[in-house]
């Protein structure tokens, strides 16, 4: 069995006896215009046929699609998820629809979907940027979009960023562990790759403990799944002589002792 064809402003206004002009008032909320016997009729019309007009037409013939972007790093991320929510309930108390991008941390990806949503005509973005090559940095630039980048900065582009203080938070955890006495600290991320803001973290670690003389500070790459684990040494003061290091199970005390902590 053939599907009916989907109906159109020019059915309603035929099944209604009145012009497409008429059907396009009442569409567009100027049903004070319309008498209320053409209003019952329209309205009639509609029902009958299961009217439903396209807002994608409407919104791109009156230069609104009441679309809001959103490119995001890894869906899977709690704390992503928790972004997408916020955001999807701002978008709704707004009157706009929230489109989501999730691009599992590629770059190809992220470049892709940007394309997609400004060929949506979306009338903003929000990007959780993974690290954005040049050619993805000009079509941002050249977009003319509004624009909020989340916890990701993208270096030399002037954009409105809602983050967190990297270097001091990680400078915050850090003094914490040292005031409390440890003697090995292990700082445990995931892969840093191009994401800046881990790279802060790791950089505001090793420069607070490159103040703390006898503290043994070593980094650790973690995937989410926790299949790869990767160790990086790295040493800063003088560690007393002490030769071994924290093993991969864990983080321990270089001369043996259970004075440990992670950042």
């Amino acid at each position: 069995m053939a599907k009916a064809a989907r109906a159109t402003i020019s059915d309603v206004a035929k099944a209604a006896k009145t012009g497409k002009t008429s059907i396009s008032r009442y569409l567009n909320g100027e049903k004070h215009l319309l008498s209320d016997d053409l209003l019952s009729r329209i309205e009639k019309a509609i029902a009958e046929l299961d009217y439903r007009p396209s807002l994608m037409a409407r919104g791109l013939k009156h230069g609104r699609t009441r679309l809001i972007g959103l490119i995001i790093a890894d869906i899977t991320n709690p704390y992503s998820v928790n972004v997408m929510s916020g955001i999807e309930a701002a978008c709704r108390e707004k009157g706009f629809t929230l489109l989501v991008c999730n691009t599992n941390n590629e770059l190809d990806q992220e470049l892709h979907y940007l394309d997609l949503l400004r060929s949506y005509q979306v009338e903003g973005i929000v990007v959780n940027a993974v690290g954005m090559r040049e050619d993805g940095l000009n079509r941002l630039q050249q977009s003319a979009l509004p624009m909020v980048l989340i916890d990701r900065k993208i270096p030399d582009f002037a954009c409105d960023v809602v983050g967190l203080d990297n270097a001091q938070a990680a400078t915050t955890a850090t003094e914490h562990l040292v005031e409390k006495g440890f003697e090995a600290i292990l700082f445990l991320s995931e892969p840093l790759g191009s994401v800046n803001t881990r790279r802060e973290r790791l950089s505001a670690f090793r420069a607070t403990l490159a103040r703390h003389h006898g503290v043994v500070a070593e980094n650790a790459e973690v995937q989410l799944n926790g299949t790869a684990f990767r160790r990086r040494n790295a040493r800063y003061g003088n560690s007393g002589g002490r030769k071994n290091s924290p093993d991969s199970g864990g983080c321990h005390s270089a001369g043996g002792g259970q004075n440990a902590g992670r950042v």
